[in-house]
């Protein structure tokens, strides 16, 4: 290998550095991004906040299912469906 072929090697590396450099504050800029809009939008903090706040309503919604699907079949006997 000669001086050249090292020094545009090293040339490329520190490109492709910067590049990936650029692209990670990118995407760190549109992290915080939709975390300011989760915060705005939900109160939520964080995405374990998040994650929480996803199990507390899952939990919710099974309950007011078994809930409805209960009175429904105490409706369908009482009536006779």
């Amino acid at each position: 290998m000669n001086l050249e072929k090292i020094q545009k090697d090293l040339a490329d590396a520190v490109a492709e550095t910067d590049k990936a450099k650029e692209h990670l504050a990118k995407l760190e800029g549109q992290e915080l991004e939709v975390l300011r809009q989760m915060q705005e939008e939900t109160g939520l903090l964080s995405v374990e906040e998040a994650g929480k706040e996803i199990l507390n309503l899952d939990s919710l919604l099974k309950e007011k299912m078994e809930s409805i699907e209960k009175d429904y079949n105490k409706l369908k006997a009482e009536y006779d469906w």
